[in-house]
């Protein structure tokens, strides 16, 4: 029980170390009258975390899953900021695409992977945004994980969705360039990052995840409501889905909960 209490409470204190190396999302604030974190880690600490800098008068911001969560992940998303850090608030470098290399480079080196990415398939899914607002242009890439932009168009909205590369940040089978989108941006579009925290929550009344369909109608649904707003019907969506009575999940010994860490991030131009 004392042991138990001991690795606990270090649990918590790296919690408190991990909150305060993220950075202050009022980063955000400095180009978006309206944006919102959504951050809710599965265990005390997180293996998913969001960075954001506004540098060359570009507002860069990002959502990354680590692999695992938990300690291990936690240790991974350190490094994941601070190599950002370095490559963006230390070198100036704002695209997208070059941010990711430098990051995969540093990730690999840091990790000393070598050979086969079978024996070594630790790294992170990203997906990143560098926002130029007078400019009214945005770029983006990903590792894996992509990017929605919804736009009001007369009475309704268009969905443009920009997919991420399928490979990760780390060794891989494949190791190619990321792809760099441009996008010209106007006032009233909204941009979501986010990891596959929330799509792949299972709940509901059939007990199955939560899935890319309904994550995308859920935040249709929700584009008449400022961002701060938004971040709370999405949390109470997330918690009647966990919490919804289904035969399947009630079949198992213990509740699921929550399975993996989350992070959604949300910006309107």
């Amino acid at each position: 029980m004392y042991q138990k209490k001991e690795i606990t409470d270090s649990i918590h204190y790296a919690e408190r170390i991990q909150r305060a190396v993220l950075p202050d999302d009022k980063v955000l604030g400095k180009v978006f009258a309206d944006y919102f974190v959504l951050f809710q880690p599965k265990d005390i600490v997180s293996g998913d975390f969001y960075w954001m800098s506004y540098k060359n008068d570009h507002a860069v911001f990002t959502a990354a899953d680590c692999t695992g969560h938990g300690v291990p992940g936690a240790f991974m998303s350190m490094l994941g900021v601070s190599f950002l850090n370095k490559i963006v608030n230390e070198s100036g470098i704002v695209q997208p695409s070059e941010i990711l290399r430098l990051l995969r480079e540093n990730v690999i080196t840091a990790l000393k992977q070598e050979g086969s990415f079978e024996t070594s398939k630790d790294g992170m899914d990203i997906a990143l945004c560098s926002v130029d607002k007078k400019g009214k242009k945005l770029w983006f890439s990903g590792a894996n994980n992509p990017l929605f932009l919804i736009r009001k168009v007369g009475d309704g909205y268009e969905f443009i969705e920009r997919k991420g590369d399928k490979m990760p940040i780390g060794i891989h089978s494949r190791m190619e360039s990321f792809t760099n989108y441009e996008i010209d941006i106007i006032e009233g579009d909204t941009i979501y990052l986010f990891s596959d925290g929330f799509l792949d929550q299972f709940g509901g009344p059939d007990g199955r995840k939560f899935m890319k369909p309904r994550f995308r109608q859920m935040l249709l649904d929700s584009q008449s409501l400022n961002m701060s707003s938004q971040k709370d019907v999405f949390i109470k969506t997330l918690e009647e889905w966990i919490a919804h009575p289904s035969e399947h999940l009630a079949q198992l010994e213990t509740p699921l909960g929550q399975v993996d860490d989350i992070i959604l991030i949300g910006v309107r131009v």
